[in-house]
């Protein structure tokens, strides 16, 4: 009996707090939408972006070349263009970035048989000299 107790007792819980979470859940949000213009025909399949030093970086994806791209943030257009050197651009599928470094993610692995991915650390204070380092992923 006991343990009958417990579950009609686990499941009134589970009750009771899904309907508390879902009056927090707030539906209805307002927000605006602006576009500030087309990628490049040059950017054919960008598969990320992340805002720094003033622009939107991005990428082309998988067999791309080993590029990423400084982007306005007025109107698209390309501003710089970096080459990773020493690198090749096999399934590239996001970038990030924290204080320190930008990320860069060859980790695309559709069917699931790499045994190479990577992710490669732009430091920021350095980008326009372009060091990085190659984190090799298990």
């Amino acid at each position: 009996m006991p343990n009958v107790l417990f579950y009609i007792l686990f499941f009134l819980n589970c009750t009771q707090s899904d309907k508390s979470q879902d009056s927090d859940i707030k539906s209805d949000v307002d927000f605006t939408v602006e576009k500030i213009g087309d990628l490049p025909d040059e950017i054919d399949e960008s598969s990320g972006i992340v805002v720094y030093d003033n622009l939107i970086w991005t990428f082309n994806d998988s067999g791309g070349e080993n590029l990423i791209y400084g982007l306005s943030k007025k109107d698209g257009s390309i501003q710089k263009k970096i080459t990773l050197k020493n690198t090749t651009n096999t399934d590239w599928e996001d970038i990030a970035q924290n204080d320190k470094y930008i990320f860069v993610g060859d980790i695309g692995n559709n069917d699931g048989s790499r045994k190479d991915l990577k992710i490669y650390l732009l430091d920021k204070h350095t980008l326009m000299i372009l060091q990085f380092r190659k984190l090799k992923l298990k």
